[in-house]
């Protein structure tokens, strides 16, 4: 893609006889009369790539019969770029008159009636532009013409155009390895024309109309997308040496809708500074064939190691394009990673208007530091076990490391003849490899990977033992058992077979499970997946069956295992189904119960409170009765006293009276 955008500009300014002016072709004495020049509107509007049209009207009184009226159509100003001329055409009828009309490109005229007549005569005037922004168009009567002149400003603009980009319209490709060079320019392999090196354009046919470019722009996103080319995760060997190396080249496609072809930023053809094929016309021209996505940079950030390059210059960590660069307003883009001598691993992230577009993962590995197994076959059989053990390769620092070449090691070669076997690369990126073994008898082996290849050989990098065992792939008993013992009504339960060898030890994972799965209930609408057939274990011996619980409470549901070999004996797990009118009534009576039992708390604690109320009732009765007994005795010894003193009394009476009859 060329960065330098030199537009061709085209004057545009249009000169036309329009028969809206007075010109006579019969002696000075004959003039048309009461000439005027109007339009049905004076600010057209559309959208770029539509029709904005004006309708012209003139109207004269013929003084002669060969008058003829003419005017000029002139272009005032336009946006930058702009190469779309304006288009002048008759309407089909006209009033009174007649007049006869010809047109030829944007010089038109009318006249040729007889004398006397009034003429009034319609026509068109029609932009179609690509390009958003204000279009000032000039009318004007020939010279001594009593009509005024025309200004007809048209708006060409599109709100839809400004729209932010889509992170599902557009796309961003990441490729490993440096960017195309074409003509001086750096351009992602992911944006060349079927793999070749002339444009990034995916126009094949030379028709450049917004349409088609916008469907074969289309079908390069199409292609891309199933591309195995374009990944999500790279790996480079990172350190010191490979500052500067190019890592990554990206190609970005924009589109500010949910498809490319959906997208209003135009996708018009990019020519270079080449001729061929796709830019027949040479460099630069016609410049209508130029992407345009002004307004919309794209921003690439990276954090982690690399730098941004962008235009065969480094940018830094994060970069956004400029207003100056040469490819900012076009809708295809090309950045790159390269190294800046770190390790570790760095995510690349691309955005435009505040939008994430895509994010990438490139891991910047260092040397071989450790090696993670993971056993995928706990028990081997006899002969060749594919993929039983997967395994990581990482630096010092974690980082998964590309291309390193592992090799398994047994312990014991009577059981498993292994030894120095190269493990086969499953993923570049991530590191992985999948490592195969060889089953020779029963027994157990030790197993490492290691980086050494040869017993004489230390300086490589080993991984922690994993113990496997050669054992056999006969079932000679089965068992079921079930991850809950009780259910809701259809809920979905696992039930896991668990296959035994003749020794009660976990068969190999090549065993064929024969038989199928019943339920003394009928189970809900989708019963057992897979119609009863296990799905794939998790680890040896063992394997799935999903099923649905029954919509009704069950106390005892039994799901059995039949086996195929009627030497075996069946398996059985029993659960309970809880839920349901059972279980509802069952709930009411508990609450029944729960109410009579505070029903009855209630009484007792009103029972209590009474004979509280009595007990405190007797011992103030109690107490009343005690105090009238001492009121009593305290009144009888009053009385007593009172007798006393009456007594005394009466014997000194006595006593007085006898002294006085003395």
């Amino acid at each position: 893609m060329s960065t330098k955008t030199t537009f061709k500009r085209i004057a545009l300014v249009a000169v036309a006889a329009l028969g809206f002016g007075m010109l006579s072709v019969v002696p000075s004495s004959a003039v048309p009369q009461a000439d005027t020049l109007t339009a049905s509107t004076l600010a057209p509007t559309a959208v770029p790539g539509a029709a904005a049209a004006t309708t012209i009207t003139q109207t004269y009184l013929s003084t002669g019969t060969s008058d003829t009226v003419t005017a000029t159509v002139s272009i005032v100003s336009m946006p930058t770029g702009n190469t779309t001329l304006p288009v002048l055409a008759s309407v089909t009828t006209s009033d009174a008159g007649s007049p006869v009309k010809d047109i030829s490109g944007l010089v038109a005229s009318s006249g040729s009636v007889a004398n006397g007549t009034f003429v009034k005569a319609n026509y068109t005037l029609t932009l179609t532009t690509e390009y958003a922004g204000t279009y000032v168009v000039r009318v004007t009567p020939q010279t001594g013409s009593a009509a005024s002149a025309l200004t007809i400003t048209y708006s060409i603009t599109d709100a839809d155009a400004a729209k932010a980009a889509s992170a599902t319209g557009s796309r961003v490709y990441m490729r490993s390895g440096a960017a195309t060079t074409t003509n001086g320019n750096q351009v992602a392999q992911s944006l060349l024309l079927d793999g070749g090196n002339n444009t990034q354009n995916p126009q094949k046919d030379g028709s450049y109309t917004n349409a088609n470019l916008r469907t074969n722009l289309g079908t390069h996103v199409a292609t891309q997308d199933a591309s195995a080319s374009n990944v999500t995760t790279l790996a480079f060997a990172g350190g010191v040496a490979t500052a500067s190396n190019a890592v990554a080249n990206f190609g970005v496609i924009l589109s500010n809708n949910e498809t490319v072809t959906a997208s209003t930023l135009i996708a018009a053809q990019q020519c270079g500074n080449e001729t061929n094929v796709l830019c027949p016309a040479g460099p630069y021209t016609p410049s209508t064939r130029y992407f345009n996505a002004a307004g919309h940079p794209v921003t690439m950030t990276v954090t982690g190691p690399g730098w941004v390059r962008y235009a065969n210059t480094i940018k830094g960590k994060t970069y956004t394009e400029a207003s100056t660069d040469g490819s900012v307003n076009y809708i295809q883009k090309t950045f790159e990673l390269v190294s800046d001598g770190n390790t570790g691993i760095s995510t690349v992230t691309f955005s435009a208007d505040g939008v994430t577009l895509k994010t990438f993962t490139v891991n910047f590995y260092g040397t071989a530091a450790k090696i993670t197994p993971t056993l995928v076959t706990p028990v081997a059989v006899v002969g060749s076990n594919v993929g039983a053990i997967t395994a990581i390769v990482t630096d010092a620092s974690g980082v998964p490391v590309s291309g390193a070449t592992v090799r398994v090691v047994s312990a014991t070669a009577a059981a498993i003849s292994n030894s120095y076997t190269t493990c086969t690369a499953v993923s570049t990126a991530t590191g992985s490899v999948s490592c195969d073994l060889t089953g020779v008898a029963a027994g157990t082996s030790s197993i490492t990977l290691t980086t050494n290849s040869a017993s004489t050989v230390t300086t490589g990098v080993t991984s922690d033992a994993v113990s496997v065992r050669v054992g056999t792939a006969t079932v000679a008993s089965y068992t079921l058992t079930s991850d809950k013992a009780e259910y809701t009504p259809g809920e979905l339960a696992t039930i896991t077979l668990a296959m035994k060898d003749a020794n009660g030890l976990p068969v190999a994972t090549s065993a064929v499970v024969a038989g199928a799965m019943t339920s003394s209930h009928a189970l809900s609408t989708n019963g057992f997946t897979n119609g009863g057939s296990p799905t794939a274990g998790t680890s040896t011996g063992l394997v799935t069956f999903k099923v649905n619980m029954p919509v009704v409470s069950v106390s005892e549901l039994v799901l059995t295992f039949t086996p195929t070999n009627t030497a075996l004996a069946a398996a059985t797990v029993k659960v309970a189904v809880l839920g349901g009118q059972a279980a509802d009534a069952a709930n009411a009576a508990t609450d029944a119960a729960a109410e009579a039992t505070d029903a009855a708390n209630a009484a007792t604690d009103a029972a209590n409170a009474a004979a509280e109320a009595a007990d405190a009732a007797t011992a103030a009765a109690q107490d009343a009765a005690d105090a009238v007994a001492a009121l009593a005795t305290s009144v009888s010894a009053m009385i007593d006293a009172l007798k006393k003193q009456i007594t005394a009394l009466t014997n000194l009476v006595i006593k007085i009276q006898k002294k006085v009859k003395a």
